[in-house]
């Protein structure tokens, strides 16, 4: 596995409600991803409902079990029973999932056993 961090990724599906990017391996430091050349992501991830990424980062994190988690500073859709879902892909392998709910713009976490994101997806439909 390379320790070399590099936090750029590409997307063909900037500003559509389904899509995917990848790039890397982005390792924690922290790092912020860079998409198309943005840290700024809420042209490029965004969806129904006023719902948008606004930025991704990976950090350390001292658990037993668990040693990166990945930060997703965005909102979700505003009215009931909305949400997006966001996947990640490690390159050893590992995959988790996340969801925004909050129709507020916070940070939203997933902690990772691994670290080297290298792609990502995600569904605002």
């Amino acid at each position: 596995m390379s320790n070399v961090s590099n936090p750029n990724f590409t997307t063909n599906n900037g500003g559509q409600e389904i899509g995917s990017a990848s790039g890397g391996p982005m390792f924690s430091g922290p790092a912020q991803l860079v998409l198309n050349g943005q840290t700024d992501l809420s042209n490029l991830i965004k969806g129904v409902g006023g719902s948008y990424v606004k930025g991704i980062s990976i950090e350390s994190y001292d658990g037993v079990e668990y040693h990166a988690k990945i930060v997703v500073t965005g909102c979700g859709p505003t009215g009931a029973m909305q949400s997006v879902s966001m996947e990640f892909y490690m390159e050893g392998g590992e995959q988790v999932s996340l969801t925004l709910k909050s129709s507020s713009l916070e940070d939203h976490t997933v902690k990772c056993r691994t670290e080297g994101l290298i792609s990502f997806s995600w569904n605002f439909a």
